[in-house]
């Protein structure tokens, strides 16, 4: 009887052969496309976004829950032979008839050749031979600083200037407008609330109409109405 993980192991490599064969469908397509018609550069892009489009999908299904974790498992050949394999040969498509002692280092092999990997080594030896891991480290300790230093001003600016503070809350600048006193300016200009009256005393008669800038009589005061006796004074 399988156990959960080997089921799941089982489902997920199904899943994985299924998104490879879509994938390897989908760049012979683009193959032979590209050998026997001429594309235009809408339809190459086209091709491409559906090839990425299936390489993200593998991805995402590698790194899925549902699959184990694929390196804790050590692929072993059970038996290696020189005769001819028909179900391994339709399988490979061809490629491989035989599980044998010269094909199997290549095609389970987990690391690259040595002499590959003393290529690669030399190649990056030769990038840049003077400058050693610590200095390296260095810049990037003083890139780092410098970075962090910036980040801290643009805060600083941005709370000064941002009216919300960093959880995204309105800031507080303090009452700077009384609600009443804003109530009684609007009932003063709307309605007259809180306005002393005219004294009704002055004989509209005796009021005669002057032109801007002529001075008025001592012990008047000018309105727009004309001449107003001062306070205390008959007329």
């Amino acid at each position: 009887m399988q156990s959960r993980d080997d089921r799941l192991l089982e489902t997920g490599i199904e899943e994985l052969i299924t998104r490879i064969q879509e994938l390897k469908n989908s760049i012979g397509l683009f193959l032979s496309r590209l050998e026997t018609e001429d594309l235009d550069w809408r339809t190459v892009l086209d091709n491409f976004a559906l090839i990425s489009g299936q390489l993200s999908s593998l991805y995402q299904c590698m790194r899925s829950d549902k699959l184990p974790t694929l390196r804790n498992y050590i692929c072993l050949p059970i038996c290696l032979s020189q005769e001819q394999d028909n179900d391994l040969f339709n399988l490979s498509e061809g490629r491989v008839s035989a599980f044998s002692h010269e094909i199997v280092p290549d095609y389970l092999r987990t690391k690259a050749l040595p002499e590959v990997e003393e290529k690669e080594i030399e190649l990056a030896k030769s990038i840049n031979p003077s400058v050693n891991p610590e200095a390296i480290q260095k810049q990037i300790t003083h890139l780092n600083k410098l970075c962090n230093t910036s980040i801290n001003l643009i805060t600083a600016v941005k709370l000064d200037v941002d009216p919300t503070d960093i959880s995204g809350h309105p800031r507080s600048f303090g009452t700077s407008t009384s609600p009443a006193d804003t109530n009684s300016l609007i009932g003063a200009v709307a309605f007259g609330k809180g306005l002393k009256p005219v004294p009704r005393s002055v004989n509209p008669g005796s009021l005669s109409l002057m032109s801007p800038g002529t001075p008025a009589p001592s012990g008047m005061m000018v309105m727009s109405g004309g001449l107003v006796p001062r306070p205390g004074m008959s007329m």
